[in-house]
Order: structure tokens, then C-alpha cells, then sequence
């Protein structure tokens, strides 16, 4: 009984769109029926933040290190297509977490190693 409650937990998370990290990847997919899972799509970034879904606005927001510069990412939920790409001025790839706002906001910090200071962004996702 244990293991059926565990296989439609993981199969629900599944169906509202899981999110999968890879250090190179990023997959959203999804349950078909009892034992399968489909893959709606595939964007190769070099991301070192965790992702962030926000279901209501059917985003993913993500970092992408890339030409030695960190950029905000954003995707749509059920495509992977890419909505909105902004650099900052970070020259390291960021270990932070992604906070999404009610207000439509995206903060996240970045170090700057063999400085003494880092960077915290504040970007708005219209």
C-alpha cells in the first residue's frame, strides 16, 4: 500500500509539471498513464540557480551563465520556449535561490568570489 501511494504522489507532482535540473538541462514533463512519463520539452542552459515554477503565470525562471556573464531566463511553462533573457553584471554563475514576487519581481544574490562584496539582483518580469 506504501508503494502505490508513493507511485500517484510522484505521478500528481508529474502531472502539474515537474521540473527537472541538470547542470546543462532543464526538462519539464509529464505522467501518461500509470508507468510512463512524456517529455514536453527540452532547453539546454547552463544553469546554477534551482529553478523556479510559478504555475499561476505558467513561467519558469532560471539562470544561464553564458559568454562569462549570468543571465535571468525565463520560459514558458508548456512550451520551454524562451520569453524573456537579461543579462547582469555577475561574472560568476549564482548558487542562490530564485525568489519570484507577487509583484511580478525576481530577486536573487550572486558572489563574486576574491571580492569582498557580491550582488543582489532585483529584476521586473513584466
Amino acid at each position: 500500500m506504501k508503494k502505490r501511494t508513493l507511485i500517484g504522489a510522484l505521478t500528481l507532482l508529474l502531472l502539474i509539471g515537474l521540473l527537472l535540473l541538470a547542470r546543462w538541462l532543464t526538462v519539464q514533463e509529464h505522467a501518461v498513464g500509470d508507468n510512463a512519463i512524456e517529455r514536453l520539452w527540452q532547453v539546454n542552459i547552463t544553469t546554477s540557480a534551482r529553478p523556479v515554477i510559478v504555475s499561476d503565470r505558467e513561467m519558469v525562471y532560471a539562470t544561464d551563465f553564458v559568454d562569462g556573464r549570468d543571465h535571468l531566463v525565463v520560459l514558458d511553462l508548456s512550451t520551454g520556449e524562451e520569453l524573456l533573457r537579461v543579462p547582469t553584471p555577475a561574472a560568476r554563475a549564482t548558487i542562490a535561490t530564485i525568489v519570484v514576487s507577487t509583484a511580478n519581481e525576481v530577486y536573487y544574490g550572486s558572489n563574486e568570489p576574491g571580492q569582498a562584496i557580491g550582488l543582489f539582483h532585483r529584476i521586473y518580469v513584466p
